[in-house]
């Protein structure tokens, strides 16, 4: 048996999330269905992170089994991505060994909120957020908040069945972009790993305390577990702006990739 190594892009507005779903709306279900077709059938996938209902991911990492030595994997990858069309691309496609497993040997995630406070085209709905936003100088100042290692459970999603709420968040940032002729704004964040909906959960908190209806002071109690959980504002912000957009391997270390990913390091604020 043989194991390769996958990074691609997923329309998650098609899918119920990432995990195979018995009614196959999974966006596992369907890169299934698609390696049955060049005959792969049973691949036994592994994903490096969860992603829920209506998320994207521009750096989703699988890994999968084969029957046989690929001598050609580009050959390979071309023809799978005529297959997946639509709704996910492959970027990268390599060969490793049993012993990589795409969630337990990444050391950090990154994703990018992306949203607007005004109306937008209705045609990129699907991947931009409405997101009611206020003061940028406010939001900036909670996210420093966020920076460092914390338990996280007022941040994570009722029904999470976790041990350990305990998560360290390295970089946050928020700024202004001009994308596709809107004036947006985006959120990243990168941490070790992430509980489940806890970026939404953040990005709501962080939108919330620049509109002035969450004080800073409450936003810290509450990261610090200072209020009962009954106590905390546990709002959602909406999926579909929330995009997967990096994860960085044990032998791949964030100080040394980070450049790439953000379009201006200088904003973000990280640990010391």
């Amino acid at each position: 048996m043989h194991f390769l190594k996958c990074v691609l892009s997923i329309d998650g507005s098609e899918f119920l999330g990432s995990s195979k779903q018995p009614n196959n709306k999974g966006a596992l279900n369907y890169l299934e269905s698609k390696l049955a077709k060049v005959g792969i059938t049973t691949p036994n996938i592994i994903a490096s992170s969860r992603i829920d209902k209506g998320v994207h991911a521009c750096f989703q990492v699988v890994r999968f089994e084969v029957p046989k030595l690929y001598k050609n994997l580009d050959s390979l990858k071309d023809l799978l991505n005529k297959k997946l069309y639509p709704y996910m691309l492959i970027h990268k496609l390599d060969e490793v060994d049993s012993s990589f497993h795409p969630r337990f040997s990444a050391s950090s995630r990154t994703y990018r909120y992306v949203f607007s406070p005004t109306f937008i085209e209705p045609f990129y709905n699907r991947f931009v957020s409405i997101l009611d936003f206020g003061d940028l100088d406010l939001a900036k100042k909670a996210c420093k908040l966020f920076v460092g290692r914390h338990d996280f459970k007022s941040f994570s999603k009722s029904g999470s069945e976790v041990k350990d709420y305990e998560r360290e968040i390295y970089r946050i940032c928020i700024y202004k972009k001009k994308l596709f002729n809107m004036e947006l704004f985006i959120l990243s964040i990168s941490a070790n790993a992430f509980l489940r909906s806890q970026v939404r959960l953040i990005a709501k908190a962080i939108s919330l305390a620049s509109l002035g209806e969450l004080s800073l002071e409450k936003l810290s109690l509450q990261i610090d577990n200072k209020f009962l959980l009954k106590e905390c504002i546990r709002v959602l912000a909406p999926p579909n702006g929330l995009y997967l957009t990096r994860i960085h391997f044990k032998k791949d270390t964030l100080k040394n990739t980070a450049k790439r990913y953000f379009e201006d390091k200088t904003k973000c604020i990280k640990t010391t």
